[in-house]
């Protein structure tokens, strides 16, 4: 897939990596937090998204999960960033823009 387009705030497929293994990925949505400036060099950086409930506060829920291409009602893991090389990378929709910027606020509370 062409760097030029994934845009910041887009909700993705990718692979993450198993948070309790060594080895392996899931693919799963994940929003990407990243400028066009490192997408033109391959990569992006994303949160991570799960149907799970929300647990703490390094969770934030989805309020437009349907109008973001989701199929369930999800939450963004805050502080889990994951580099991921754009060739792996497919749209699925666009979170809505009062809602990135909120989650975008609280995920630099964290860095």
């Amino acid at each position: 897939m062409a760097s030029s387009t994934i845009s910041f705030g887009d909700v993705v497929l990718v692979p993450i990596p198993w948070a309790d293994k060594e080895a392996g990925y899931k693919i799963r949505p994940a929003v990407v937090i990243s400028r066009e400036s490192l997408h033109s060099v391959g990569q992006i950086i994303v949160l991570g998204i799960s149907s799970k409930e929300v647990r703490g506060q390094h969770e934030y829920p989805i309020t437009r999960w349907k109008e973001a291409g989701l199929m369930f009602p999800s939450k963004v893991w805050l502080a889990r960033p994951y580099g991921i090389s754009v060739q792996y990378v497919r749209k699925i929709g666009k979170l809505d823009p009062a809602e990135l910027l909120e989650i975008y606020r609280r995920f630099l509370g964290f860095v």
